[in-house]
């Protein structure tokens, strides 16, 4: 049995999903790890081919400390966090880095990531005369959409941004609930007590509302429906202010709103470099509650798009990879002024 199929039965099988590269990324290794799983036999070797000569080891299981493993399969999956900020290149490249968009006011990724928009914007002029910008997303699993869409507005502008819209959601369905609108009462006060995103403060006063009004008449689900903006005319069509390439460097544990992110930037014009994103279904927004044994905590989605041009679990696949070690950022740094110089 060839390592491929090894890895589908034996892990593939139960973690499902595993079309997608970022599951075989987390997961793969548990190849080589005891499951405890009753439904499959432990393996007692293995045959390893390298050069052309096949050698059969067999195994000997062991315990592992917990620090111990975790700290191998970090260096196998690649995992990196790198820091926020924004920095430029020794070619005149500007690399900035959002390892999250946390929309928790009170975490350290909101400060970091409210300071990185000041900055961007700051240094708008900067940013659109570079020959490339590298926008560094490894590592983030996601957040309120609104981090990416300040950022576009900051780097393509209005003008631009209006004339290449993404694909629309047809509509958003909450499912209205005392639990949910307690959940995002709970998310918008934060954001109010910490002088928060005004943006923010307002979709999560109309969602709220929308479910509380929904709940009166006896509806299940507050539609909140998307009617585009008829967009302006233009004289003579808008350009990209933006001089040089935009890239978005992806990794595997792209998900959530950086998905959106990488949806909304690339509709405007930006090329995906790295490795496959991993992927999302249409269900969203998710909030955290224990099970009534208190023994495990649950997360329920409380919103569904309905026709959302990204399918259910469909991956953003880069235009160029990056077979190196993406935890590598200098070599990744090379690696974009390389790609930068041959295109």
């Amino acid at each position: 049995m060839n390592a491929a199929t090894l890895a589908e039965r034996r892990v593939g099988a139960f973690r499902g999903r595993w079309f997608l590269e970022a599951q075989k990324v987390q997961f793969g290794d548990w190849v080589f790890m005891s499951p405890s799983n009753p439904w499959i036999p432990e393996m007692s070797e293995c045959r390893f081919e390298t050069q052309g000569v096949a050698r059969s080891y067999r195994l000997n299981w062991r315990a592992i400390e917990a620090q111990d493993l975790g700290a191998r399969r970090t260096a196998l999956a690649q995992r990196v966090s790198p820091g926020f900020g924004m920095k430029t290149l020794e070619d005149g490249g500007v690399w900035l880095s959002m390892p999250s968009f946390n929309g928790d006011p009170n975490s350290e990724a909101y400060a970091a990531l409210t300071t990185l928009l000041t900055q961007a914007t700051e240094n708008q002029a900067c940013l659109r005369a570079a020959p490339y910008v590298v926008l560094d997303v490894r590592d983030n699993g996601g957040g309120p959409s609104h981090w990416s869409a300040r950022l576009a507005l900051t780097l393509w502008g209005g003008d631009w941004a209006t004339t290449h819209p993404l694909a629309p959601i047809e509509s958003v369905d909450w499912r209205a609930s005392e639990a949910n609108i307690a959940g995002l009462k709970a998310f918008r006060d934060q954001l109010t007590a910490a002088n928060g995103d005004p943006q923010m403060i307002a979709w999560a006063d109309n969602a709220i509302a929308g479910m509380q009004n929904a709940m009166a008449t006896g509806e299940p689900l507050w539609r909140d429906q998307n009617t585009p903006e008829t967009p302006p005319t233009y004289p003579v069509p808008p350009e990209n202010p933006m001089k040089g390439t935009v890239y978005v460097l992806t990794d595997f544990r792209c998900g959530s709103a950086c998905l959106d992110a990488v949806d909304l930037w690339k509709t405007l014009g930006a090329v995906q470099i790295g490795r496959e994103t991993n992927a999302d279904t249409v269900y969203m927004e998710l909030r955290e509650a224990a099970l009534p044994s208190g023994v495990a905590r649950v997360w329920i989605p409380m919103k569904v798009y309905r026709g959302r041009a990204r399918g259910n679990n469909e991956p953003q696949v880069p235009a160029h990879v990056f077979a190196g070690d993406m935890a590598d950022e200098q070599a990744l740094q090379a690696w974009a002024r390389a790609l930068h110089a041959a295109n």
